[in-house]
């Protein structure tokens, strides 16, 4: 390697305080981001199960209700990866029973005050309808939202290299 080269500084084309090139992109806001009632799922739902991009992810959050579920297409598959509270993980796993999904990770995590304490990863049923009815129904009752609920969804698409 060259010894005038370091890879832990920046490179002397970029500003000062960027290290990589990343640094120079525009970062989305979060604060900017506003949160969606419930019943808009079924859009970002569409999007997600119909598009002809390979790779697309969904995910939905609320920090307030410790909720988090991706849900994204992997090798042809939809899979969705939840994490919960101990407080929620019985009536989640009860409807991913119920629904016939299969569970191929089953993982505790560290969890702090009101976080999360499980994550589980499934393979989602294979007709698309069915996807679209399970995922807000697992909000309704899995995680006893109701419809007017505020969410973070964030739709991605990434092509194919």
């Amino acid at each position: 390697m060259n010894s005038f080269i370091n890879p832990d500084k920046r490179g002397h084309e970029l500003p000062e305080g960027c290290k990589d090139l990343i640094d120079l992109l525009p970062q989305p806001d979060r604060a900017a981001r506003k949160a969606e009632p419930l019943v808009k799922i079924h859009g970002y739902l569409f999007r997600l199960l119909h598009s002809a991009v390979e790779r697309r992810f969904l995910m939905i959050h609320s920090i307030e209700r410790s909720i988090s579920i991706w849900l994204f297409r992997y090798k042809g598959e939809f899979r969705a990866s939840i994490s919960m509270g101990a407080e929620r993980e019985q009536n989640v796993r009860y409807l991913l029973n119920q629904a016939g999904i299969r569970l191929i990770q089953d993982e505790p995590m560290d969890p702090g005050p009101g976080k999360f304490s499980r994550l589980l990863t499934c393979v989602l049923l294979t007709d698309t309808s069915e996807i679209a009815q399970f995922i807000p129904q697992l909000l309704r009752e899995g995680y006893a939202l109701p419809e007017g609920a505020e969410l973070d969804f964030s739709y991605r698409e990434k092509k194919a290299a």
